[in-house]
């Protein structure tokens, strides 16, 4: 099709003289619109109030995080209904962030109990959105032939460092940039995957605008406190923190020979009654 074109656009452009201006306008107006489509998308804001449903994969901790969230970027306000799943039980706190206001609300919703913090005058508000200088990578089609969307993926290369590099992966609908991922990928040096400093983010469920913004109003009972945090993971029992110390004892102190010697020894962790927490925690913590 594209050499036909081609030849087409030959043979007129050889009879120019001859063509009238209705005739000249329709290829220039063909050439423009073949143009727009060869267009690569560029970096885009999210809508500016919406609310949805986020899914955070903690690669650390083995938690996932469901959160219920609400941007408001006129009133510079975020909201966040957090559930922790993946420890010993499920956690679930409510999370204001005022940013006119320089102040955050953390609420436990199982005690009702709430503090606030003052939010770092070098922490200001942005827009939620890809990353303005992210490139394009890829385009993909979510769903099937009747009832699809086209997403659009970007790519920015952090800075690296001692301890390796960063790279940051969105993905947004083409039509009209509405979030449908986030990851945060951190490499070490040698190559291998930081599981302590990455984790992945998938949004579904977006509804534009605030259905009730008096989520953005904490409790009169809020004083000034530490933020609290999901109940951290349970210590290895003795059998596997043994079976620990014997295979891997000696790569503990660099987190990426841990990790591959911990591959090495599945049969014997499996048999010790280790978790994939317990592993992880292995080589990042020391019990």
């Amino acid at each position: 099709w594209t050499h036909q074109t081609r030849t087409r656009l030959n043979n007129h452009t050889t009879a120019l003289p001859l063509l009238g201006t209705t005739t000249m306008f329709s290829f220039a107006l063909s050439a423009a619109l073949i143009g727009l489509s060869l267009a690569i998308p560029e970096p885009c804001f999210f809508p500016s109030e919406f609310e949805g449903i986020s899914r955070v994969f903690n690669y650390r901790t083995n938690q996932i995080e469901r959160n219920y969230i609400a941007f408001d970027t006129l009133g510079q306000r975020i909201f966040e209904k957090e559930e922790f799943f993946g420890g010993p039980q499920i956690t679930v706190f409510n999370k204001i962030i005022l940013y006119r206001e320089k102040v955050m609300y953390y609420i436990d919703q199982r005690t009702h109990h709430c503090t606030k913090t003052n939010i770092p005058p070098s922490r200001t508000f942005h827009r939620f959105s890809v990353p303005p200088n992210a490139t394009f990578a890829s385009q993909s089609v979510i769903g099937g032939p009747d009832n699809s969307v086209d997403v659009n993926y970007f790519k920015l290369e952090g800075s690296s460092g001692p301890a390796g590099f960063t790279s940051v992966y969105v993905g947004a609908t083409a039509n009209d940039c509405i979030p449908v991922s986030y990851d945060f990928v951190h490499v070490n040096l040698d190559g291998t995957f930081n599981l302590t400093e990455s984790y992945r983010a998938q949004y579904e469920n977006i509804v534009l605008g605030i259905s009730d913004p008096n989520i953005f109003f904490p409790p009169k009972n809020c004083t000034f406190g530490p933020r609290p945090g999901p109940a951290p993971p349970a210590p290895p029992n003795a059998k596997c923190l043994a079976a620990l110390n014997k295979d891997c004892g000696a790569e503990r102190k660099t987190p990426s020979a841990c990790v591959a010697c911990l591959s090495k020894h599945q049969a014997d962790l499996r048999a010790a009654k280790c978790t994939t927490t317990n592993e992880r925690e292995y080589c990042t913590k020391t019990y």
